[in-house]
């Protein structure tokens, strides 16, 4: 008889190159922490929420959590690591017309007749044609401030219809109207003068 060699193949020690995962540069952001009922003793001091003013004067994108990073434009944000992006929606809900507390821009009536004062540039067509008068527009204060349903009731054309809707949705956030002692989204008309000088 003959003998068969047979080679076995045994497994080698042969070494792989390491491969490192490429370093990620985070963007720096700040956390949103959406709004939920609780009893005080069960807020942890990093589920508290910020304070409205920290948001809007941030120079930060808003996540889900907070991160010190880079500010550069091809930072990459944590949630989109993470793979999910978390967004507050709101389920709809229809606006009241007249509720116990209606909602209220912040700092007052003072306030928004500056804001409007500020904000409203007299279009160039309007002042030439001699149109002044009052547009009157109508929105929804959601049930967190957010201004949306932006419409034009009355207007008196020649350009402050447009300039009139622009600087509503330019609004910040109002304080919510109130019924039974719940926010609730609230329909509220405003009457936007355009006055020659």
């Amino acid at each position: 008889m003959s003998e068969i060699n047979v080679e076995k193949n045994e497994p080698k020690d042969v070494q792989q190159p390491l491969i490192e995962p490429e370093a990620v540069k985070l963007k720096s952001t700040i956390r949103f922490t959406p709004p939920v009922i609780k009893d005080d003793a069960e807020v942890r001091d990093e589920d508290l929420m910020k304070d409205q003013n920290d948001l809007k004067n941030s120079n930060l994108d808003i996540s889900t959590a907070d991160v010190i990073g880079s500010t550069d434009a091809d930072a990459v944000d944590m949630a989109d690591l993470q793979g999910k992006q978390t967004q507050v929606t709101e389920e709809y809900q229809q606006p009241f017309l007249v509720v116990e507390q209606p909602p209220a821009f912040p700092g007052g009536q003072e306030a928004l007749n500056n804001y409007l004062a500020k904000n409203i540039s007299y279009p160039s067509i309007a002042r030439e044609s001699g149109i002044q008068g009052t547009v009157y527009v109508s929105f929804v204060v959601s049930k967190s401030g957010a201004i949306s349903e932006v419409k034009v009731l009355r207007g008196i054309g020649g350009g402050c219809d447009e300039e009139a809707v622009r600087v509503v949705r330019g609004m910040p956030a109002w304080i919510p109207g109130r019924q039974s002692g719940s926010a609730v989204p609230v329909k509220f008309t405003l009457p936007v003068r355009f006055v020659l000088h």
